[in-house]
């Protein structure tokens, strides 16, 4: 079955895929496609749909990366899925990091002030999103101003080559942040002698390196993980919140309202639009899934932006509600891989888009929106408005 898609709008083809068959053959994917929100539950549920990677793309040009992306969590099984899981998890917990949200808050107000003053249109997504997410990553991982620039430049190159067009060039560029980030984890993490603070992600994963628990490549991948994972999504999880809130005055007057609502309206954001599209499973085992007969080695593409606008879970599926409830998204997975920064996201939006509602009267757009052409994710290049304080 071909469907004629838009990645930059990608909700029509879902709407029009799912009508046809919630579980598609995709030529260009080479795989199948599940955009039902029961059926994506299904497999995210079912340990015989493995999380790993097919990395083969890679080959031998770049086995260093292989390594790196296949030890990420989000691409492991049991049992060392388990493992590390159960090593990290905890310190994941935002009150691990004291003053967590109130630095948040200091920033953002600092934000808003500065963008206030601006004659013109600003771009929100380098100037607002970006800055609270890089706030979010220095604590965690107490990485000075330099370094947080750079591990912005890191997660953008590493997260290009598996979600743009393999080439050479491409390769040389990943494979230079992937070794400047592996020395950082190794001089600031594994061999340091500073000491962090007990319970902290740093120095949950010096412990475990430090007791032969976990290997430096899996240390680097948990890093890396991370850097790409608050830099690469949060961000553009605040832009399509308030592009969504611009494009429905009606909301952000609720929420102006309400200012007590922002928690469930993160949770909406996630829903209707959230910048990670798609997660991957391999099947293990003959099966069948929507009346689709599976096979081993089977790849299967979950579209969570499709389950996430499913008519058979939510009403009026493609109208943003901040106050929808009950608002069960796909968009932190579901089952034993559910986003173990999930907390520190719904923290980090709450606080950015919360702050923007009680200080801003009016927020307007002043170009339209270009999104990347990515099959897995939802990033807008940038988003150019100006604000009005109240």
């Amino acid at each position: 079955m071909s469907i004629e898609r838009d990645l930059r709008n990608p909700y029509s083809w879902y709407d029009e895929a799912r009508n046809k068959c919630p579980v598609y053959w995709d030529h260009a994917e080479e795989g199948w496609l599940v955009l039902s929100h029961e059926l994506i539950n299904e497999v995210l549920l079912n340990p015989k749909f493995a999380a790993r990677a097919d990395m083969s793309f890679m080959g031998e040009v770049a086995p260093t990366l292989r390594q790196h992306f296949e030890s990420w969590l989000l691409f492991t099984d049991p049992p060392k899925h388990n493992v590390l899981r159960k090593l990290i998890g905890p310190a994941f917990s935002s009150k691990r990091y004291p003053s967590f949200e109130r630095t948040l808050s200091d920033r953002a107000n600092t934000l808003v002030d500065r963008l206030l003053l601006e004659n013109g249109p600003f771009d929100l997504l380098s100037q607002y999103a970006i800055p609270m997410a890089e706030c979010a990553l220095a604590m965690i991982l107490t990485l000075d101003g330099q370094e947080v620039a750079n591990a912005r430049e890191w997660a953008d190159d590493l997260l290009d080559f598996i979600n743009v067009d393999f080439s050479p060039e491409q390769l040389a560029v990943s494979l230079k942040a992937l070794n400047a980030m592996t020395k950082i984890v190794k001089d600031k993490v594994l061999t340091s002698k500073a000491s962090f603070p007990k319970g902290t992600i740093l120095s949950t994963i010096n412990q475990a390196w430090s007791q032969g628990e976990i290997s430096e490549v899996e240390a680097g991948a948990l890093f890396g993980q991370i850097v790409t994972g608050m830099l690469g999504a949060v961000p553009h999880l605040v832009s399509n919140a308030v592009l969504a809130l611009v494009q429905h005055p009606a909301q952000w007057s609720r929420l102006q309202s309400n200012p007590d609502a922002i928690d469930g309206a993160v949770e909406e954001f996630l829903r209707y639009d959230t910048p990670f599209l798609l997660v991957t499973r391999t099947s293990t085992a003959e099966m069948t899934l929507g009346g689709v007969a599976l096979h081993p080695g089977d790849r299967i593409g979950l579209m969570l932006g499709a389950g996430n606008r499913d008519p058979a879970t939510f009403e009026h599926p493609h109208a943003l509600d901040v106050e929808r409830r009950p608002n069960p998204h796909l968009s932190f997975g579901i089952g034993a891989h559910f986003c173990l920064g999930a907390g520190m996201t719904r923290s980090i939006a709450s606080v950015a888009i919360g702050t923007l509602t009680r200080r801003v009267r009016k927020i307007e757009l002043h170009e339209p929106v270009r999104f990347r052409q990515l099959f897995g994710m939802r990033n807008a290049e940038e988003l150019m408005v100006s604000m009005e304080a109240k």
